[in-house]
């Protein structure tokens, strides 16, 4: 940047004048301008200066593509559309029954695992073959045990 010689205010180099006290810009250079008597191509017709002509033009090289299709890409196919996976209708079950069974290993231990060891045993029965209901299972089985002898503890203490 530089600095107005009239009033030291900062001055760039794009700009005509100092905005605070209107002296000229010694370092402005206009916006190009081309030359007088230029006159543009019509819009929509082709360029034909250099006798270049993209309709005619074919390729010289085949740059690794045989008959118009690519190489060998090792091994990789290509995704393909709608490629993502489906997830088991049982999945939401077996989802709902972790939570239960892990959220009762805290608190209701006796009600939520037994609820939580329900819901991944209907998972399991409906055809889930996902670790999520085995692990509701086992966290379900815990908190029953876990809270049984709580119970026991408590009224036999």
């Amino acid at each position: 940047m530089m600095k107005c010689s009239n009033c030291g205010q900062e001055v760039f180099g794009n700009e005509k004048i100092c905005f605070n006290c209107g002296e000229n810009n010694p370092s402005y250079s206009p916006p190009y301008q081309p030359p007088t008597g230029y006159t543009p191509p019509p819009a929509g017709q082709p360029y034909s200066g250099s006798g270049y002509n993209p309709s005619s033009y074919e390729p010289t090289q085949n740059y690794g593509y045989q008959n118009g299709q690519p190489p060998y890409s090792g091994g990789f196919a290509a995704p393909q559309q709608n490629a993502s996976p489906q997830a088991h209708p049982m999945h939401g079950k077996a989802i709902g029954a972790f939570v239960c069974s892990l959220i009762g290993f805290f608190i209701a231990g006796l009600i939520l695992g037994t609820i939580g060891l329900c819901m991944a045993n209907t998972a399991k029965r409906n055809g889930y073959a996902g670790g999520l209901a085995t692990a509701a299972k086992v966290i379900g089985t815990i908190d029953i045990i876990v809270y049984a002898v709580i119970i026991f503890i408590g009224i036999f203490a």
